[in-house]
C-alpha cells in the first residue's frame, strides 16, 4: 500500500523536531467585513469543520448586521473558544468549503506563515495542543461557555513540528488521504441511506392506497388495511425498579440500548423466579421497540438464556400473519396513532393496537420486500463499519505521528 510508504519515509529524514511557538508559524488575522464582502456567517462541526451556520443550526444565530464580523478567506484557521464535551478546549479548523465566510469576533483567525497547512489541519485534530492551551486559558473561567483565553496566550502556546518542511508535507499528505477516504466512505454512506429513505416511501402504499408504487413482480393482490391490534396484542414486562437490581448478579437486566451487548444491571434469581411465570418473552426474530425516551428504537431480539428487560420495552405478539423483518422496516416509517402533534412521552399499548399497517396478504410478498431492504441495511452497515474502522486508524496514526 502506496501510502503507508509516506510514514516508513519519516526514519529516511534524520533531522528532529522543533517546539515553536504558534505566533512563531502563524499570523494573527482581524480584518472585518466592513464592505460585506461575504454574508455566510461559518460555525464549526464536528465532522465538516468551518459550515454554513444557518444549514448548521437551521436558523439564523448571526446578528443581522455582520460588517463587523472577522472575514475569513479559504485556507486559514479558526479557533472556537466554546468548550463541549467533544471538544473540552474548544476546536480548531481550516476553512476548506467556501471561499470567504465571516465569523464572530469571540473567535481567534490565523493563517499559516513558517508551516505546511495540511499539517497543521491534523495537527489540531490530535490532543496534542490540549495542555498548552489547559495552562493559559484563566482557573475557573469558563464563562457562558467560553473558554477563557486572549489572544495574545493563544499564540504563546507551543507545539513540536519536524524541521524539514518536507516532513511536515508528508505527513500532511498521508493524513489528508486518509481523510479523503473517510468523506467519500461518509458520502456513500449518506447516499444510501438516502436512497433506503426512498424505497420506504415506495415500497410502502400510503395508508389510503392499497397499491404500492413500486411493487416486485408476479404480486398484483391489492395489500390490505389493518390496525395491528387485529394482527395481535402488545407485550412487556413488570417494572424493575433500580433499587431492585445490583451491579453483579444472577440474571442480566437490560435496556433497549444494549441488548446484544453488556447489560445494564442484574436482578436476583428469586426476583427472576417470580416474574419469569407471570409475563411473556419474546422469541428470536422479534423486534422489540422502545416506549419511552427515543421512541420507536428497535432492536431484534437474539435470543439470551436468562434475562429480564426494561419494562420501557414492548413488543408485538402475532400468529404469524406478519413477517419479522417486514414488521422492522414499517416501524421505520410508522406513524403511531395518537402520537403526532402530541406531547405524550410514552407509547402505550393503545397507540401501538390502534396503528394502521397497510400489508400483503401473501407473507412470500412481505419477504421478498424485508429482505430487499434488508440488504440494502447490510450494505449500510458493512459502509458504517468501513468509517468507524478508518476512524480508528487514523485516531492511532494521529497519536503516534506527533510528538
Amino acid at each position: 500500500m502506496s501510502s503507508f510508504n509516506c510514514v516508513t519515509k519519516r526514519y529516511d529524514l534524520n533531522t528532529d523536531w522543533e517546539q515553536r511557538k504558534l505566533g512563531e508559524v502563524t499570523e494573527r488575522i482581524t480584518r472585518k467585513n466592513k464592505n460585506l464582502e461575504s454574508t455566510l456567517p461559518l460555525t464549526i462541526s464536528a465532522r465538516d469543520g468551518l459550515v454554513d451556520q444557518n444549514a448548521f443550526f437551521n436558523k439564523q444565530v448571526a446578528s443581522k448586521d455582520i460588517s463587523n464580523y472577522y472575514l475569513l478567506r479559504n485556507g486559514e484557521f479558526a479557533y472556537n473558544k466554546s468548550y463541549s464535551k467533544d471538544y473540552p478546549w474548544g476546536a480548531i479548523k481550516r476553512l476548506e468549503n467556501y471561499e470567504m465566510g465571516v465569523l464572530s469576533t469571540l473567535y481567534i483567525v490565523f493563517q499559516t506563515q513558517n508551516i505546511n497547512s495540511d499539517f497543521l489541519v491534523t495537527y489540531y485534530d490530535t490532543n496534542k495542543w490540549h495542555k498548552e492551551i489547559s495552562v493559559r486559558a484563566a482557573e475557573g473561567a469558563r464563562n457562558h461557555g467560553l473558554l477563557n483565553i486572549a489572544p495574545v496566550d493563544f499564540f504563546e502556546t507551543v507545539l513540536k513540528i519536524p524541521n524539514d518542511f518536507e516532513e511536515q508535507n508528508l505527513i500532511g499528505l498521508f493524513l489528508k488521504k486518509l481523510d479523503n477516504t473517510i468523506a467519500l466512505h461518509l458520502f456513500k454512506l449518506e447516499t444510501l441511506k438516502k436512497l433506503k429513505q426512498g424505497y420506504l416511501q415506495v415500497v410502502f402504499p400510503e395508508n389510503k392506497y392499497s397499491i404500492p408504487y413500486l411493487r416486485f413482480a408476479n404480486f398484483s393482490a391489492p395489500w390490505e388495511q389493518r390496525k395491528l391490534g387485529d394482527l395481535g396484542s402488545v407485550a412487556m414486562n413488570k417494572r424493575i425498579f433500580k433499587e431492585q437490581t445490583s451491579e453483579f448478579g444472577d440474571i442480566p437486566f437490560f435496556k433497549i440500548g444494549t441488548f446484544g451487548g453488556n447489560p445494564d444491571a442484574f436482578i436476583s434469581r428469586k426476583l427472576y423466579d417470580e416474574y419469569k411465570t407471570k409475563y411473556a418473552y419474546p422469541k428470536i426474530g422479534d423486534i422489540l421497540i422502545s416506549a419511552s425516551g427515543s421512541i420507536g428504537k428497535m432492536v431484534e431480539y437474539q435470543g439470551k438464556d436468562e434475562y429480564f428487560q426494561d419494562s420501557n420495552i414492548i413488543w408485538f405478539k402475532h400468529d404469524n400473519r406478519i413477517n419479522n423483518k417486514f414488521l422492522k422496516q414499517f416501524y421505520l416509517i410508522v406513524k403511531w396513532q395518537g402520537l403526532e402533534g402530541s406531547t405524550i412521552k410514552r407509547l402505550y399499548n393503545r397507540n401501538v393496537l390502534s396503528t394502521i399497517i397497510n400489508i400483503p396478504s401473501s407473507l412470500e410478498e412481505q419477504k421478498i420486500v424485508s429482505t430487499f431492504l434488508e440488504r440494502l441495511d447490510n450494505t449500510i452497515a458493512l459502509h458504517q463499519a468501513k468509517i468507524e474502522k478508518l476512524q480508528r486508524i487514523k485516531k492511532s496514526y494521529l497519536q503516534k505521528m506527533f510528538i
